[in-house]
């Protein structure tokens, strides 16, 4: 069998990266009331339930699951499943860790009859204890779900460009579940996901760390080498331009 690297080299679209940033920087005045609107059940209860299905996409679970499928079914992409979790972890714990830092009530969690500011501030100046910095309550900003399935779409429409719009169109639902279940704000959702497409830039693009995945995958590193992390390799880049992968 003949290993291939999966190397889309995916060039970083900051005209993109901006647009979401500023988008969600507009949304903010209007977030609650966008909020309020979502929880007040304004869609039909079948496109809902729906919408709300896909979440599994940008859940660890379903994460999961899905590249369990394709380790059964693809031989020939198993390599290729290690970017493919990395970089959906990634995006995952950059959000979490941003989370711990920038406290923001979730919608659900926001009293709309008194109102006030949604962001608490920083964690270690607003917490009052341990427990609060990692309450769940306080972790709308920014939305670790969109962020994971943003950049494990990204992935998945490297591996099989054919399906490239169904990915992402899945990554949408998922970010439209989280604010319509009043999970996220809108702008959480907007800052997620220029974090998922900024780490899956990272892992595609014509950088070191997706290098190090190309030269795993084609076989140049073995499994040692990856989990060493600093190979020899990883500091100097092959010559040429690894195969494309097979549709």
């Amino acid at each position: 069998m003949t290993r291939e690297s999966l190397s889309s080299h995916t060039k970083t679209n900051w005209w993109l990266i901006g647009g979401l940033l500023v988008a969600a920087l507009l949304a903010m005045p209007w977030d609650v009331s966008l909020a309020q609107f979502f929880l007040s059940d304004p869609f039909p209860g079948e496109l809902r339930s729906l919408v709300h299905k896909t979440e599994f996409f940008g859940h660890g679970y379903g994460i999961l699951g899905i590249s369990f499928t394709i380790f059964l079914l693809c031989e020939q992409r198993k390599r290729q499943l290690v970017r493919l979790l990395a970089t959906a972890a990634g995006a995952g714990v950059a959000c979490d860790l941003l989370k711990l830092l920038v406290h923001r009530t979730r919608p659900v969690d926001y009293s709309f009859e008194v109102g006030g500011d949604t962001f608490l501030g920083l964690s270690f100046t607003n917490a009052e204890s341990i427990a609060d910095i990692f309450s769940s309550s306080n972790h709308s900003f920014p939305s670790a779900h969109t962020a994971t399935a943003v950049a494990f779409a990204m992935v998945l429409a490297a591996m099989f460009p054919k399906a490239k719009t169904w990915f992402l169109t899945l990554a949408a639902a998922v970010a439209i579940s989280r604010f319509d279940g009043g999970a996220h704000f809108v702008s959480d959702t907007l800052v997620g996901a220029s974090i998922g497409y900024v780490v899956a830039c990272g892992t595609l693009g014509d950088t070191r760390l997706a290098r190090l995945f190309n030269r795993f995958e084609s076989g140049a590193l073995s499994w040692r080498e990856l989990l060493s992390f600093a190979p020899k390799s990883f500091v100097k880049a092959p010559s040429g331009r690894p195969a494309a992968i097979r549709s």
